[in-house]
């Protein structure tokens, strides 16, 4: 049998390896997205600024969502280039199964200009405020997302649940 000392060092080896094996294992997904309409909302902003409402559509792919097709409305403070996320819900839906998720948080950041096509990067969190069927294990879940512009009037959405 190898001694204690050994025994130790191996387990703080193979740690890390593990955590990355069950992070990796869990439900993510990938949605392609295109703005389907933007709406310019004066005074409706944070101090009575412009506000801006988007509506999308996505397909996505992978994890318990995969097939789904998802449409959502952003509320943004400013435009959605710069401003704030004040509100956004999306329902998603696939033959028998439905789920519903609000974002809750949302960091942004603008991309450097040629930065492969994308002018900007949010990362936010979120809620499954319901999930039926297929995704059922979803409902009540917490999610993070890290979301990037991919071109004119088009985004993707990188989505890992987690809890």
């Amino acid at each position: 049998m190898a001694p204690p000392s050994l025994l130790r060092a191996l387990a703080w080896l193979l740690l890390p390896a593990a955590a990355d094996a069950s992070f990796a294992s869990e439900p993510s997904s990938h949605f392609d997205c295109r703005v389907t309409e933007v709406e310019a909302m004066p005074r409706l902003g944070p101090q009575g600024k412009s506000a801006e409402l988007t509506r999308f559509t996505c397909q996505v792919r992978g994890g318990l969502l995969d097939g789904f097709v998802a449409t959502g409305t952003n509320i943004w403070g400013g435009k959605q280039q710069d401003g704030q996320l004040l509100g956004s819900m999306v329902v998603a839906r696939k033959a028998n199964s439905v789920v519903v998720y609000e974002v809750r948080q949302v960091t942004r950041q603008p991309r450097p200009r040629g930065a492969a096509g994308r002018d900007w990067e949010g990362r936010g969190s979120g809620v499954y405020k319901l999930a039926t069927g297929t995704a059922a294990p979803l409902a009540g879940r917490s999610f993070r997302s890290v979301a990037r512009s991919a071109g004119p009037r088009a985004f993707t959405i990188d989505t890992v649940a987690s809890d």
